[in-house]
């Protein structure tokens, strides 16, 4: 199938990287195939981010969120203390959308 892909692209001036390309097993764990793109190896990953998202390998679907909640809590703890005491809800409302939420 990827040489499929590849000669694809051959024929529509489209060229496919190797190096940004990764392989991900959901369902079960990564075989042991090496596969190649445009006569290049690809990698087997146990996660891979999209979207922002970690999506993780494994029997089942899972996602890690970690690192979303992580900047997300940064971001909050660094509004905060800019608001005061008397913070007035719609204007952290506002920062909070605006600068925390993708």
């Amino acid at each position: 199938m990827l040489d499929i892909c590849t000669e694809y692209g051959h024929t529509w001036d489209i060229t496919f990287n190797p190096t940004k390309s990764q392989l991900l097993t959901m369902g079960g764990k990564n075989p042991p195939v090496n596969l190649t793109l445009a006569h290049k190896p690809l990698a087997w990953y146990s996660s891979v981010k999209y979207f922002g998202l970690h999506l993780i390998s494994g029997k089942n679907f899972k996602i890690d969120v970690t690192s979303a909640k992580l900047k997300y809590y940064g971001c909050i703890n660094s509004i905060l203390p800019v608001t005061g005491k008397r913070q007035n809800e719609i204007i952290c409302l506002n920062l909070v959308s605006t600068y925390c939420l993708p």
